[in-house]
């Protein structure tokens, strides 16, 4: 690849060269200093490793947990059928130590899923929206602590919740405020009518409850600030810049990838064995909130930004993104046994938090009919998790925890064995 076609080093220069604009845009005019930067800059990012393509260095040694870990996730190729493809990695200390795909994009299609294999992500797409809405703030785009437009939604309050209160779910309304009706497929714009006459079970930024219709409102205002779809400025401001080559939004972008996974559920007629399905669903109606896809190379370029180890996505954007905005309460029930090792949960600008022990993690799961997401990052220690599946194995949401547990105390916590394989027949 060209050096000057990484977008790292153009987004690095841009900072840099912004400064030349007093010297009449000659870098020999500009002072001694600025033209050292610029030159350690180029040098610098020409050879660290490029986030979306970097692959792992074998004669590096690994981390005493990794071993185990990969021990449970082959014990879950080996035994719980219900798993059809799975792509993994870890990053730690700001490297990528761990990056490994199995299974197929489809049963039995004998196409195995690799690291540009591309997923839906489901609400994991909330992470990049609200990302992109932070950074759009930054550059003075949109106003977070504007109120959202009575034409987008209304709600029966005493006042329209700002930006910054729709991004982090406190609407007042009821959680998944008619998910119910958008999966059945009824007229979004009637639903969204509906929302002004339902009774909130708290005032306007009171209280968090878990929304996907007023989140995906959210796109509606980045394409009025920007004057472009929603699609295209994520693609511009997110995915180009950070090199997630294989990402796009919507159904129809996913399956004219070189490689996609197909969904895989139960089928009830056909002796509850998993059977390919439609990638298609009514969640493709509201994309901010759940219409991302992305592989595993995507996946792990989207970690690195979020660590702070790629400038293309400002420290200030992250600073914004990753904010502890409101706590989660409901969310800790949500988590069964593994809330006994969480503190606290809270969320940000689409991102979620775990206070696990003494850890703070910025996270996010997600599900659309048939594909399993997860991202945890622990920016501290340079440390991200994530994992795409393509199936309703309920083994692979449990990884999370087991890899926290192996890392710190060298034992899984049993989440396999409590929660991890189906029930015998």
């Amino acid at each position: 690849m060209e050096v000057w076609a990484d977008p790292r080093i153009r987004a690095t220069l841009k900072i840099y060269l912004k400064q030349l604009d007093s010297t009449g845009g000659f870098i020999y005019k500009a002072p001694v200093k600025l033209q050292i930067k610029i030159l350690f800059a180029v040098v610098a990012l020409c050879v660290a490793p490029h986030p979306a393509v970097y692959a792992q260095d074998d004669t590096q040694p690994l981390a005493t947990y990794l071993p185990l870990f990969d021990q449970q996730v082959e014990r879950i190729m080996r035994e719980d059928q219900e798993v059809v493809g799975l792509a993994l990695a870890v990053i730690d200390n700001g490297q990528l130590v761990y990056q490994k795909t199995f299974g197929e994009t489809a049963i039995r299609s004998g196409e195995p899923v690799t690291a540009t294999t591309v997923f839906r992500v489901g609400s994991v797409s909330k992470t990049f929206t609200g990302t992109l809405l932070a950074d759009l703030a930054r550059d003075g785009v949109i106003d977070l602590n504007a109120p959202i437009s009575p034409e987008l939604f209304r709600l029966n309050g005493q006042r329209q919740p700002s930006l910054i209160e729709v991004a982090s779910h406190q609407t007042g309304l009821p959680p998944n405020a008619y998910d119910n009706d958008l999966e059945a497929e009824v007229d979004l714009n009637r639903i969204m009518d509906r929302l002004a006459n339902v009774d909130l079970v708290c005032p306007v930024g009171e209280c968090h409850t878990y929304q996907n219709l007023t989140f995906a409102a959210l796109g509606k205002v980045i394409e009025a600030a920007t004057e472009s779809s929603f699609e295209e400025v994520m693609q511009q401001r997110i995915f180009d810049p950070l090199g997630m080559h294989t990402a796009s939004v919507g159904v129809n972008d996913l399956v004219r990838a070189d490689s996609w996974a197909v969904p895989h559920r139960k089928n009830e007629i056909r002796n509850r064995r998993y059977v390919p399905g439609d990638p298609e669903s009514p969640y493709d109606q509201v994309a901010p909130s759940a219409g991302v896809n992305a592989s595993l190379q995507d996946m792990v370029a989207w970690a690195f930004a979020n660590l702070g180890l790629n400038p293309a996505l400002s420290t200030q954007t992250l600073t914004s993104a990753h904010a502890w905005l409101t706590d989660t309460p409901t969310q800790d029930r949500a988590l069964w046994r593994v809330r006994n090792r969480l503190e606290d949960t809270g969320y940000g600008l689409g991102w979620r938090h775990y206070l696990w022990e003494d850890r703070s993690l910025v996270t996010h799961s997600g599900y659309i009919s048939g594909y399993g997401s997860q991202i945890l990052l622990d920016p501290e220690r340079g440390f991200a998790f994530v994992g795409l599946w393509n199936s309703d194995a309920r083994s692979p949401w449990y990884l999370w925890p087991t890899l926290l547990e192996l890392q710190e105390r060298g034992s899984t916590g049993n989440w396999m064995d409590d929660y991890g394989f189906p029930d015998e027949d």
